[in-house]
């Protein structure tokens, strides 16, 4: 990996309107999902888990788009 490609994963991206928009449907899809989660599971380890991992993909997502929306 080049220097460059390792200074953009680190770097700040500004995302831009479109991208803004995307990253509040997927979270509005997300939130949806957890909603369901949270009410179909009692609280467990498997459920935290769950969350837990739901909110980590949302995370990269949004990294995702914001890297692509910024070239």
């Amino acid at each position: 990996m080049n220097v460059d490609e390792l200074m953009n994963r680190v770097n700040y991206h500004n995302p831009n309107e479109e991208t803004i928009e995307k990253i509040e449907n997927i979270r509005l899809l997300t939130k949806a999902l957890m909603l369901d989660i949270n009410m179909e599971l009692e609280d467990c380890r498997e459920k935290s888990l769950a969350l837990t991992k739901i909110e980590e993909a949302l995370m990269w997502v949004n990294k995702g788009l914001v890297i692509k929306g910024d070239k």
